[in-house]
């Protein structure tokens, strides 16, 4: 099976289709509406339209087996906190009515709905998307319209009227996944609590550090001589510079200020000056006018 070419899906002649591929036989496969096959179309083993109700489907397998059926799509979404929504159809342009659609570069550069909704775009979406299969992607922004540009290695999922409400629950970064960060806010209950942390011979090394605007120190924790993961604390820093989760800050503007990491219950802290003014910037931002 082979689809138009262009940035959107549309109609081509059927013997053009054949040309392009130097085929010596083509035959129409439906009638599309907007570029998107009208009933369950897997291309390639991904699955990339599908099923209209009612209209049967045929298919070859791997071994050239012969599959018939009525098929369906039982789909869902699922947000980070575990809400659901059912998906309703994949790249064609999304309803008014409550539609909730996923759209792929298979369907073209841009996504669609014909009312005003919600566009979630998606980065890291795994392809091919296979029947029974389970994905995970990432969300890069979440926008309110009728379409959204859809990223060459990701998607866009579109929502109306009550699918909408659904997806502007998500936030830029959503997948699901708790990661490390080198910044945060702790919150407290003193009730949960240990009163005394587990060891009390955690160190930073360097103690201190003195380096210029621009420069870089690695800060480790050491419980006696025994270096522990940076992974186990939470860093942060002042306005001075900038400290990642590895430990590693980076100078940005001179000033003193300290590094701090917490980790077992309790604070660990190591002084930092910075010394001299920031290298020299052209217009472009390269100090060497390149």
């Amino acid at each position: 099976m082979v689809a138009t070419e262009g940035a959107l899906r549309g109609r081509e002649l059927t013997s053009r289709m054949a040309w392009r591929h130097r085929a010596i036989a083509a035959i129409n496969a439906d009638f599309f509406d907007g570029g998107d096959p009208l009933g369950l179309c897997i291309v390639g083993g991904e699955l990339v339209s599908e099923p209209f109700p009612g209209r049967p489907g045929v298919g070859w397998t791997a071994t050239g087996q012969v599959v018939m059926g009525d098929p369906t799509l039982d789909a869902d979404i699922t947000r980070p906190d575990g809400a659901k929504q059912a998906l309703m159809g994949l790249n064609r342009v999304a309803r008014a009515e409550g539609d909730l659609v996923l759209f792929t570069s298979f369907y073209g550069a841009t996504a669609q709905a014909t009312a005003r909704g919600v566009a979630v775009v998606l980065d890291a979406l795994p392809r091919p998307l296979r029947v029974g299969a389970q994905v995970q992607a990432v969300v890069r922004e979440v926008r309110e319209g009728s379409s959204a540009p859809i990223p060459p290695a990701g998607g866009v999922l579109m929502g109306t009227a009550g699918a909408a409400d659904f997806l502007r629950a998500l936030q830029p970064g959503d997948d699901g996944t708790e990661r490390p960060v080198s910044n945060a806010w702790l919150v407290y209950d003193d009730a949960q609590r240990p009163t005394l942390p587990r060891y009390t011979d955690y160190r930073i090394d360097p103690p201190q550090a003195s380096l210029k605007v621009g420069e870089q120190v690695r800060f480790r924790i050491l419980r006696g001589e025994q270096p522990i993961s940076t992974w186990e604390a939470v860093w942060g820093t002042v306005s001075i510079g900038f400290i990642d989760q590895w430990g590693r800050f980076r100078a940005l503007r001179a000033g003193r200020g300290v590094v701090s990491a917490y980790i077992d219950g309790q604070w660990l802290h190591a002084p930092v000056e910075v010394i001299g003014d920031a290298p020299p910037q052209t217009q472009n931002g390269d100090p060497s006018g390149n």
